[in-house]
This record gives structure tokens, sequence and C-alpha cells, in this order.
């Protein structure tokens, strides 16, 4: 059985393999903060150690605080869940909660992490600006339900694109696109404008006199007259 300082040890490891090292440790004086084992861990990683006056919890204000926030958090919300859900959601409100004591009132996930965690309360304030997927699609135009398109095969021996055509759309990049009786989901880059064969082209309705541009022009003279007028009349 590992002892109480390596177990510590390791929970922090872990805790700072995702949030970076601290440059203060405070704690109190129990035997696996006050080993050698942890002093060697501490100084390893160039972090400095404090440790409160001995029987003196005021000393660690902020620790008592908190313990005692967390202990009235898990009375009122008693018989609502299990212990870990209970645990759960009490540390999520409570990191998500602005601060009197962080700069700017802002939340202790806002500070370590630089953005606002989504919570349920964020659902009363819509978004004001769009998303960044969606700044990102706009550069390239949107196809409309039953548009003709190519979109990527990625099947074994197979031409890299195929013919396709628009039957859904799934958010602001993503489509359905119809490839003979299967129904693909493909990105917005995964796909290409086609021009359909069975669209009809520019001009392949039009009167043929419009098309040979001979409209509102009077009927060619039959050659025998027009060689009369062109003959040049005597002279008297």
């Amino acid at each position: 059985m590992p002892s109480t300082t390596t177990q510590t040890t390791q929970l922090l490891t872990e805790m700072f393999s995702r949030n970076g090292l601290p440059d203060i440790i405070v704690s109190d004086n129990g035997s696996q903060f006050t080993s050698s084992q942890f002093q060697e861990f501490c100084k390893r990683l160039s972090i400095k150690h404090f440790r409160s006056p001995p029987y003196h919890p005021q000393s660690n204000g902020q620790a008592e605080r908190f313990v005692d926030t967390f202990k009235r958090a898990l009375m009122k919300s008693k018989g609502e869940g299990t212990t870990v859900e209970t645990l759960q959601n009490f540390l999520f409100v409570y990191r998500t909660t602005p601060s009197d004591m962080l700069p700017q009132q802002k939340s202790p996930a806002e500070i370590l992490m630089g953005r606002k965690l989504r919570t349920t309360h964020s659902l009363m304030c819509p978004r004001t600006t769009p998303p960044p997927s969606q700044t990102k699609s706009q550069k390239l135009p949107a196809y409309e339900v039953g548009c003709p398109v190519f979109a990527r095969d990625y099947r074994a021996n197979h031409c890299p694109w195929i013919e396709a055509r628009v039957v859904g759309r799934l958010g602001q990049v993503m489509y359905e696109v119809k490839v003979g009786r299967d129904t693909w989901t493909r990105h917005r880059n995964q796909l290409r404008e086609r021009i359909a064969s069975d669209r009809p082209s520019k001009g392949e309705n039009l009167p043929l006199d419009i098309m040979l541009d001979t409209f509102n022009l009077p009927p060619a003279p039959p050659r025998e007259e027009a060689q009369q007028q062109a003959e040049p009349r005597p002279r008297r």
C-alpha cells in the first residue's frame, strides 16, 4: 500500500499536469506535508511550501472558508442525488460563481482558464457575436437543398469525387448528400459545386430566329429582280 505522502504527491502531479506548477502551496501540519518526501517533491518542482501554525486553522483562512461553504452546501443538498453527484454539482457552481475576492470579480474558472464556462445561466443571456465556426464558414457559399454537388468519396478503388445532391443541412458547415441510394454526411470543404447534366443550358429553348438574329428583317427579293435593280439606266 502506498503511503499517504505518496498518494498526495500522485494527486498533486495529476493536478499539475492539467493546470501547471503553482508558485506556493499552503497546507496544515499533516504528516503527509511534513515528511521529507514531500519537501523533496516541492524542492524538485521549485514550489514554495508554507505550513500554518499548529492548532490555528484561521491562518489558512481560504481553505477553512471553503470547508465551511462545502459543509453547508452538502447539508442543503442532502437527499438530492448521490454523494458524488452532489460533490460535482457543488464544485461546478463554486468554480463558475463570480467572487469579490478575485480580480474584476471574475469566477475562479475564468481566472484559471481565461474564458467563461458555459452554464445553465448562460442560456438566459443570448450570444451577441457568432461563434468562430460561423464566421469561418461565411468564406464558402452555402448549398441549398436540392443543389447538385460533387462529394468526396473515400472508398477504395473509387474516384475521389462522386456526383451527389444535397438533401439536408446539419448546422452551419455539415450537409447530408444523396449518393445513389445512400445518404452521406459531408463537411462543406468536402463538397464541390456541380452543374447538373439535366439542367437546361442557356439558349436551349430560344426560338431559332432569335438565335440566328434574323427577327424583324424583310424577306430577300428574287434574284432576277435584284439584278434588274442593280443594272444602270441608259442616258437620254
